[in-house]
């Protein structure tokens, strides 16, 4: 089997590193699974293309000189053909639309993965509207949390849930001791939805406690400004590492005694199971799917969104029980090996693009 991915990508974040799992699943299981990316002239980004290149697979660029440029359709059917895709994969609103045009014109069957809606502003509100009203002409569309569902209750989108999956690390990842150095962290897109700034307030007050603390923040975005600026005004500046984007995240998730979620809005978060696979305690949100992840006291500690004081109690209690975040860390990771494994996912897809090849609907 051939399975082409298609992703418009403006950085590497949760979408495309559950993509690039996927694809390396595919490739080790016997399939060949190649990426397209939708490069956009208007804020070009090629760290999917890095990320691919550097995994080993193969990988294409098609330039989009606009918003919907009809051009990529064109170059997208080339390499279609040239490849002998019998599976066209899709991974966000304008992949889709140009995706689904591309299909079309030559008969491949087109699945999609709605890897969730953030409608923070009224532009995006309008092309995840636009998104919802394309998805019913696909063969599949794998919704990546059941929440999701609630988008699609009337109309006749053929849907199926496929919750993401990662590699988990086989390491001995034993928490360190040294209760003198708490190390806090985070990893995700530095935007509003993700709620970093309830962390930092929770992490300054921690710090009056536990002076060695440190709050390392993994990830690029468009609040990175504002939220140093809160961190200066805090007066924790040398106690905050802002890490920036980063294409190889294990290292950081190794060096955390802590995770910290703190979202506001979420669907199946990759960034919670991968440090769920590192054996990491973690504080999360009760956003979107990571209730279904994160079970109060059992794997990890979940509290309400937009809730400072509930994180920074939460810090507390773990930096001072370091049996707890053994405890926590070992159950999370034994329930994401037993539960969301990389080859769980990849199965489940394999079975999604047999049923539609086979004409099953």
């Amino acid at each position: 089997m051939i399975i082409a991915h298609l992703i418009s990508s403006v950085g590497l974040y949760g979408a495309e590193r559950v993509m690039l799992n996927l694809v390396a699943g595919q490739r080790e299981r016997g399939d060949e699974a190649f990426v397209i990316v939708i490069n956009n002239a208007h804020k070009p980004n090629l760290d999917v293309f890095e990320a691919v290149k550097k995994a080993g697979l193969h990988c294409e660029v098609v330039t989009s000189k606009g918003r919907f440029d009809l051009g990529v359709v064109t170059a997208v059917v080339k390499i279609l053909k040239e490849k002998g895709a019998d599976i066209l994969h899709t991974h966000n609103y304008k992949s889709n639309l140009l995706g689904l045009l591309s299909a079309k014109k030559i008969g491949v069957p087109v699945v999609a993965t709605l890897h969730g809606y953030i409608g923070n502003s009224a532009k995006l509100r309008f092309y995840e509207a636009l998104d919802r009203g394309i998805l019913k002409f696909f063969n599949r569309v794998v919704l990546v949390d059941k929440s999701l569902e609630r988008w699609f209750l009337n109309n006749d989108v053929k849907k199926v849930v496929i919750n993401n999956g990662v590699e988990i690390n086989e390491a001995d990842l034993e928490p360190k001791i040294d209760k003198k150095e708490i190390i806090v962290g985070t990893v995700g897109r530095l935007s509003q939805e993700k709620g970093h700034k309830y962390l930092i307030e929770a992490f300054a007050e921690f710090n009056k406690k536990y002076s060695q603390g440190r709050l390392l923040i993994v990830g690029g975005g468009e609040l990175n400004e504002s939220l140093k600026s809160q961190v200066s005004s805090l007066k924790i500046k040398d106690k905050v590492v802002f890490a920036g984007f980063q294409s190889e995240v294990k290292p950081f998730y190794e060096n955390m005694d802590i995770y910290v979620s703190s979202s506001l809005v979420e669907h199946f978060p990759l960034s919670i199971l991968e440090a769920m696979s590192f054996g990491k305690a973690i504080i999360a949100t009760d956003a979107g799917g990571t209730k279904e992840l994160i079970k109060d006291r059992t794997t990890g500690i979940l509290i309400k969104q937009g809730d400072s004081e509930a994180i920074l109690n939460s810090l507390l209690l773990l930096a001072g029980d370091v049996d707890l975040r053994s405890i926590l860390g070992e159950n999370a990771r034994k329930f994401v090996k037993e539960n969301y494994s990389l080859e769980k996912m990849a199965q489940a897809y394999k079975k999604v693009y047999e049923e539609v090849l086979s004409g099953e609907r």
